[in-house]
């Protein structure tokens, strides 16, 4: 065993988990645990899981029988959505010591360091007393992830994210402004806004009216932030707001205050269309049909929040 614990993460399915796998990183960093590949030997292995698709439950079992294989006495956590859905399935395939859905991930770490107890001493955790848990970096990445909405309100046909995830909700704008200037500031050049229902955000905090327009042009009036980008959103979810700031955008290295979000956000959005066939997104409970996609406009009445 070498001097400090090991680690080894792994993550699968969307990037709200990518952020909370980061999150748990630093929670095991900051007891004295190094990480390692995933692949590599290690006292404790967590597996992220997903759950959106069968190929994701298949691949939870299968990575968890490969790192109980490496190492036999290495402590295996299972945690995100396929253990938050399938826990019992996932306790009688007999490989993991902890599964824990996506409530329980805060304290993971904690707990996992306690099952290595008696073989590994136990530092003070230096990120006891910071509850919002931030982030400080994403070692292999450009573009870093920050999470402002988890859950999801909806109840579409073919999805169990909501089930996975609990309802919507909002992380308040403070804690959202403290995480991307941290990340700004910390070299990365590009943040992602992110979240189960990313278009959502705000509606649940207690000032009622908070838009996503508002909370996406405060990241961009951080000095540190560079380029800020959205992840996937509804389409009548897209405002006028937003369509200018995307439009004013590109990420510009040298942003211009007098554009919309100071020209800093990217030209990109990344709108879901299930399918083309109305019949089968009426089945699928989506709110939306072909024709919006047609003849989209934000200042639709079909655009609205409402």
């Amino acid at each position: 065993m070498s001097d400090r614990p090991r680690v080894a993460i792994r993550t699968l399915g969307c990037k709200l988990n990518q952020y909370e796998s980061e999150q748990l990183r630093e929670d095991f960093e900051a007891l004295g645990f190094v990480t390692v590949p995933f692949d590599a030997p290690a006292e404790v292995y967590v597996l992220n899981t997903c759950t959106v698709t069968h190929r994701t439950d298949r691949d939870t079992r299968r990575l968890g029988r490969q790192a109980r294989r490496r190492c036999p006495d290495a402590v295996i956590v299972l945690t995100g959505c396929c253990a938050e859905m399938h826990a019992e399935e996932l306790e009688a395939l007999g490989v993991a010591d902890v599964i824990a859905g996506n409530d329980a991930k805060p304290d993971l770490a904690r707990v996992a360091a306690g099952r290595l107890a008696s073989r590994v001493p136990s530092p003070p955790d230096r990120r006891d007393g910071d509850p919002e848990r931030l982030v400080h970096r994403f070692p292999d990445n450009t573009r870093a992830f920050v999470k402002v909405q988890e859950g999801c309100d909806a109840s579409c046909a073919y999805c169990i994210i909501a089930a996975a995830r609990g309802p919507s909700r909002s992380t308040p704008p403070d804690t959202v402004l403290r995480q991307a200037d941290l990340l700004g500031r910390s070299g990365h050049p590009e943040v992602v806004l992110v979240g189960t229902h990313l278009g959502a955000w705000g509606r649940d905090l207690d000032a009622g009216n908070a838009e996503l327009a508002d909370l996406l042009r405060a990241v961009c009036d951080l000095d540190s932030v560079g380029r800020v980008r959205l992840s996937s959103i509804e389409p009548c979810e897209v405002t006028d707001e937003l369509v200018a700031m995307v439009c004013a955008g590109g990420g510009a290295l040298d942003p211009d205050p007098a554009l919309p979000g100071g020209g800093k956000v990217c030209r990109h959005l990344h709108v879901p269309l299930q399918s083309g066939c109305d019949a089968t997104l009426a089945r699928m409970n989506r709110p939306y049909e072909c024709a919006l996609y047609r003849t989209w406009s934000p200042t639709s009445p079909r655009a609205s929040r409402g």
